[in-house]
């Protein structure tokens, strides 16, 4: 299959082959899992887990009714399935061995969902067994139960290993439809991605290629535990991203894209059109984000959520802007306004 990224200057959003998706620096959802476990402990394994095989089975499913993936026979079908997700800087998945009756193991190299230095020693890759679950349900057409037996994090081998048992029963699974190409009017450029030192470089940049449905699934899984706590625990989330880019990031983006401050957060990650708005003196008044990734939901609540964003902005902005702002959502596109709009003053 050939893996095809592009960006629309638009929108501020990235497609990956014609549906939509988030770019986070590398060790994004590993900051993401590990911000959300201080909170709520290992809680935190079954929300993880389900909502990366409840994303990764959607947009599987999605690339095969585009007839960008095709059916072709189960090894080349897993092969063409885990180079997608090497080019989605998810790690090396290979197969070590397959007893002909649906048991296997997988070793994952420079696995994302890795956490190194944590102060109790557990396998800890439950995004991995989301991960893994849902290209099997796809691949076999029946459910996989998946058990981590390595994890980097516990110090006892260099890479993660998983028992994959295809079961002979299948069922009905939860699917997110994917935002379309077509969703988004406008030029689309093809931006390259490179493979280098075992790291996924989009712009240059270390990155996971994350499917954007992802992160509504993940809001609604924690709304439904926490109710309105997941609002602090999306900020911690946003603030544990924000750390992770170096300035060098911001530099290639401003270089390659013509473009300063917090707009440079559109082709950075793909969040959406990004636009700042000036007060009378030139000061920033306020931020707009047309089609935010964090607006996105697919339940009911008509309810501000952007506290993801907030807190990313807010995280960044002394970099981006010269001056550190604790930055709140004052109209949210989840509530049928028009974009996303964001206020702020200094802390």
């Amino acid at each position: 299959m050939e893996i095809e990224l592009k960006y629309n200057p638009e929108r501020g959003v990235y497609m990956l082959n014609g549906f939509r998706v988030i770019l986070l620096p590398s060790g994004g959802l590993e900051s993401i899992q590990e911000a959300v476990n201080s909170i709520l402990g290992l809680a935190t394994k079954s929300i993880f887990e389900d909502s990366m095989a409840v994303t990764t089975y959607s947009l599987l499913l999605d690339l095969i009714n585009s007839k960008k993936l095709k059916r072709h026979g189960e090894e080349r079908m897993e092969a063409e399935i885990f180079d997608l997700f090497n080019s989605m800087g998810f790690g090396y998945i290979n197969i070590y061995r397959n007893d002909g009756r649906g048991f296997s193991v997988i070793r994952v190299s420079k696995n994302f969902n890795s956490i190194l230095g944590l102060m109790k020693s557990y396998n800890y890759c439950f995004q991995s067994l989301g991960q893994m679950a849902s290209i099997f349900r796809v691949v076999f057409g029946k459910n996989a139960s998946v058990e981590e037996t390595h994890c980097k994090s516990t110090g006892d081998s260099d890479t993660d290993t998983f028992n994959i048992s295809i079961k002979e029963e299948s069922g009905e699974y939860a699917y997110i439809p994917s935002q379309k190409e077509q969703l988004f009017p406008g030029e689309y450029s093809k931006v390259e991605i490179k493979r280098f030192n075992n790291s996924v470089l989009v712009n240059d940049i270390p990155v996971e290629i994350v499917p954007v449905g992802f992160f509504p699934y993940l809001f609604g899984k924690l709304h439904g535990i926490v109710g309105q706590g997941v609002y602090g625990i999306e900020n911690s989330m946003g603030r544990a991203i924000s750390r992770i880019y170096d300035d060098s990031a911001f530099e290639r983006i401003s270089s390659e894209y013509a473009v300063e401050g917090f707009e440079m957060l559109s082709p950075l990650m793909g969040i959406g059109k990004v636009t700042v708005e000036k007060g009378e003196l030139g000061s920033t008044k306020s931020i707009n984000i047309d089609d935010d990734f964090n607006s996105l939901h697919i339940d009911n609540n008509i309810e501000k959520r952007c506290f993801l964003t907030a807190s990313l902005l807010s995280g960044l902005s002394f970099r981006l802007s010269g001056s550190t702002m604790n930055i709140k959502e004052t109209a949210c596109s989840a509530e049928n306004n028009g974009s996303c709009v964001f206020g702020f003053g200094g802390e």
